[in-house]
Order: C-alpha cells, then sequence, then structure tokens
C-alpha cells in the first residue's frame, strides 16, 4: 500500500515568540524539520519537538539557516565558504546534542 509523507517545519519560534501550532502540527505528520537557530527556534523549543515528534513517532530533521539580520536578500550571503562551513557544522552538532537529550534519532539532511 502506497504511504505518504507528510512533513512540516516546527520549533521556528524564539524566546516568547511563537510561531505556529508545533504540537497541532505533531499530531497529524509523519515527519518534521526542526529550526536550528539564528533565525527561527532555540534549544528549549529545540528539545521540546524533538521530545515531542519522538512521543508522536514522527522522523526529525533540522532545518538549517544563516544569520539574517542586516541581509537585505536571501540571494546575498556574506559569508565565505569557510563561515558557511562552521555555521552549519554549530547547528547539526547543537541539534544533534539536543535530539540525543530528548532520546530521538536526529536525521541529518
Amino acid at each position: 500500500m502506497p504511504t505518504v509523507d507528510l512533513n512540516s517545519d516546527i520549533a521556528e519560534g524564539f524566546g516568547a515568540y511563537t510561531c505556529g501550532d508545533d504540537e497541532a502540527m505533531l499530531g497529524i505528520v509523519t515527519s518534521c524539520n526542526v529550526a536550528c537557530g539564528f533565525h527561527a527556534g532555540d534549544p528549549l523549543r529545540s528539545w521540546r519537538a524533538h521530545s515531542r515528534a519522538k512521543a508522536r513517532n514522527a522522523h526529525a530533521a533540522r532545518i538549517r539557516a544563516f544569520p539574517t539580520s542586516g541581509v537585505s536578500t536571501p540571494a546575498r550571503i556574506p559569508f565565505s565558504t569557510g563561515e558557511i562551513e562552521r555555521l552549519v557544522a554549530y547547528q547539526v552538532a547543537l541539534r544533534k546534542a539536543l535530539a540525543s537529550y530528548a532520546g530521538h534519532e536526529d536525521r541529518f539532511t
């Protein structure tokens, strides 16, 4: 029987700012992409998202992003190749640790 992976970006708020209804989305998706910070997401929100995704058997990947403050257009990223590598490594390591802390497998995407 064919299946469909219903996916959603979650954990995109930061601090007191909430964006979307992660709990409702996790009630219907089979996988999710957890925000990794810089433009959205924070450690508590990410840990909570991984914990809830695990409880609902939803696979989780991560959304990587660049710091966007002051950047006028996404087409112009003011970072060198080496800086981008370090920004991605930072986000991958942090979210892998938070997923592990929540007891959830974090898929690299």
